[in-house]
């Protein structure tokens, strides 16, 4: 059964195809000359339907196409690569169809540009608890890429949440969480002990080693 019927003139330019086709023609004949030999096959309207989904030979012009027809039209909505090919192949037989659709998808300028995020929705954003002393909630980030001063390249800024002080610490641009933590004792703990809490972003540095 077709889920997806695309419009009249996409049909006719199909057919217009199948019909300059050779591997067409020649499956075709051999179709109608034995159909025991095919049980699985239909012929109808001039389209060869294979299990209920229309056969396309692999050497067909128009499947780029129908790649663009059930991926980047606004009904095809841009899917990915398993959720395309599930479409296509509730209505087409295509030799190579998951190898076309990768292929497809991969040159797809659309795609390319806008990249989801391969994990659960993330929930409400949470308001951060109000700091009630100085330097004891803090905020940590690095500024990167900056002009090179004595092989430093990188800027390691820790802000106090209460009275929004901040310190920096010079870094090389290859720097390791071992060094962020050797810097972070230098310019903060020796001064203010150690805080109740830092906030900063997921960068490795600080998930794993820091």
């Amino acid at each position: 059964m077709i889920l997806h019927v695309p419009q009249l003139d996409f049909m006719h330019q199909l057919h217009q195809s199948l019909r300059a086709s050779i591997e067409f023609q020649e499956k075709l004949c051999a179709i109608q000359t034995s159909l025991t030999n095919y049980p699985d096959f239909l012929i109808h309207d001039y389209l060869i339907f294979y299990k209920g989904s229309i056969w396309i030979p692999d050497d067909n012009p128009f499947i780029p196409s129908l790649l663009n027809e059930f991926h980047s039209t606004p009904l095809g909505g841009h899917f990915g690569v398993l959720k395309t090919t599930h479409r296509l192949q509730a209505n087409f037989t295509l030799p190579n169809l998951r190898r076309d659709v990768r292929n497809y998808i991969k040159h797809c300028q659309i795609c390319q540009q806008t990249k989801p995020v391969p994990g659960k929705p993330a929930g409400l954003l949470q308001p951060l608890p109000l700091p009630y002393g100085v330097w004891e909630d803090l905020l940590m980030d690095f500024i990167t890429h900056l002009p090179n001063s004595q092989n430093h390249t990188t800027l390691m800024v820790v802000v106090d949440r209460f009275s929004k002080g901040v310190h920096f610490g010079a870094l090389h641009s290859n720097f390791t969480a071992y060094r962020v933590a050797n810097l972070f004792h230098d310019i903060i703990c020796k001064l203010h002990g150690f805080p109740k809490s830092i906030v900063s972003d997921r960068d490795p540095i600080f998930v794993s080693q820091f």
